[in-house]
């Protein structure tokens, strides 16, 4: 085992590598030297490179996937005009008829009941822990009210979040049906987990609520958010990071973040701005 890795003129996939756009968990293959004390100068290396990826199917005309997250509805004073306005859009109140009609599932990407961590009481004990408010509670209720309002014309999918009510630690359960009374009695909601992959028609989609490509934006010299996706796209991992800096359940014979064929989309929740790229590899 080498503690000091040095990269030097290394030719490969993204030419010269940079120590400080990696992270742990990265499956990578080295040629070079040893050069003694601890020490591994490396000449070449490879990444896993893009899986394959079963031929994308040609639809007669356009379909589309609508993505939301954050939706944060403990505030939802600021949002609720917001989510109405999408709901009348998705009806055709409003708007391009035709491109609404071809919208044929909406994949909510977590933090739906809120974006940021509850803030911690004080007990008289003077341990400081979290409790449920009555605006998560109410939030829940506004949650369940407004998929109920979306799974009425199209189908619905909903991811938990860092934020939400499931497990922290991934791959997060889907949140429970009990918070959803009115929407889960319909077959077009769906309660799915974060991580999430699905396939509509051949078309593959796989995707997460954000806290890997956060994570990796923590340790690695990455500028955006589409920079980690892709990187994680080359390294044929969904969360490389985990569980050293992140949370996830120990596995022992398998990885189920890793990425055995390429998706059709590859997508993030909860990111700082809206952002798409075509990857080729």
């Amino acid at each position: 085992m080498y503690n000091n890795v040095i990269f030097t003129s290394i030719y490969g996939f993204s030419g010269k590598i940079d120590g400080t756009k990696l992270v742990t968990g990265i499956t990578c293959a080295l040629l070079g030297t040893d050069i003694g004390k601890g020490k591994f100068e490396v000449d070449e290396h490879i990444f896993a490179e893009f899986r394959e990826q079963v031929e994308r199917p040609i639809f007669e005309s356009a379909v589309y996937v609508l993505f939301v997250s954050g939706l944060n509805l403990v505030d939802q004073a600021n949002f609720a005009p917001n989510l109405q306005l999408l709901i009348y859009w998705l009806s055709g109140a409003f708007g391009d008829h035709d491109k609404v009609s071809k919208v044929c599932r909406v994949i909510i990407a977590g933090n739906s009941i809120r974006s940021d961590a509850p803030k911690a009481k004080t007990t008289i004990s003077m341990i400081s822990k979290v409790t449920e408010s009555s605006d998560t509670i109410e939030a829940v209720k506004s949650l369940d009210d407004f998929l109920l309002k979306l799974c009425q014309v199209v189908d619905v999918d909903v991811m938990p979040g860092e934020h939400d009510p499931s497990n922290h630690i991934l791959p997060q359960k889907p949140m429970h049906f009990c918070m959803f009374p009115e929407s889960s009695q319909y077959k077009s909601f769906n309660q799915v987990s974060n991580p999430y992959r699905c396939e509509l028609d051949g078309f593959k989609l796989l995707g997460s609520s954000g806290q890997p490509i956060r994570d990796i934006m923590r340790f690695a010299d990455v500028s955006t958010s589409l920079e980690a996706m892709e990187d994680c796209l080359i390294w044929n991992h969904l969360a490389p990071t985990a569980p050293d800096t992140l949370g996830c359940f120990p596995y022992y014979d398998n990885d189920p973040f890793i990425i055995d064929d390429c998706p059709h989309t590859f997508f993030c929740g909860n990111q700082p701005e809206f952002a798409s790229k075509i990857v080729t590899g």
